[in-house]
């Protein structure tokens, strides 16, 4: 699949390419529609358990960064963090040393975050945070981006995708003005 990293699971930002490839320009969007993309833990084998957003608004790696900078391996699953699947989990977070007074404080904060946390057996799957529904839709991002200011729009993008005209029009002119 075009984009797709060694893992199978995102695609990344692809800098070659052709003008007739939208993938390129898709691919550019990631960044920004993965902001609004959470995970629903399962079992906890495809999610992973510093990097992902999955508990809360943001990754662990961003809350705990001083733990983050210590995992011996940073992209590891929540299964693989979780030595048993029973109710309590104990964790291994497999840090490469000992830690200090402020980084034991922080694995401190970590453990109480963790408290509530129970893997099922069903698999993880993604869900889009801005609709209740959790199911992507283009409508809810496109409402999103043209509530942002950071992404640059041309200025008669509003008319365009209600004009009256075929869909390779709209496209055409939208590539156009990109």
């Amino acid at each position: 699949m075009y984009g797709i990293q060694s893992y199978g699971r995102d695609s990344y930002v692809v800098y070659w390419g052709n003008c007739r490839s939208p993938w390129k320009s898709i691919s550019r969007l990631y960044p920004l529609v993965s902001n609004y993309f959470s995970f629903k833990v399962g079992n906890g084998l495809t999610v992973w358990f510093w990097e992902d957003v999955w508990l809360g608004d943001i990754s662990f790696a961003r809350s705990f960064p001083l733990l983050y900078r210590l995992a011996r391996s940073p992209d590891v699953s929540i299964a693989s963090v979780a030595c048993s699947s029973m109710a309590p989990i104990s964790w291994n977070f497999d840090l490469i040393r000992n830690l200090n007074d402020k980084e034991a404080g922080e694995l401190g904060s970590l453990l109480v975050v963790l408290e509530g946390v129970s893997l099922s057996s069903s698999p993880d799957s993604r869900v889009w945070n801005l609709v209740s529904s959790g199911v992507f839709s283009c409508k809810s991002f496109f409402d999103k981006i043209i509530d942002n200011p950071s992404v640059p729009l041309f200025p008669f993008h509003k008319k365009l995708w209600k004009a009256d005209v075929p869909h390779k029009v709209k496209f055409f002119m939208w590539s156009l003005a990109q």
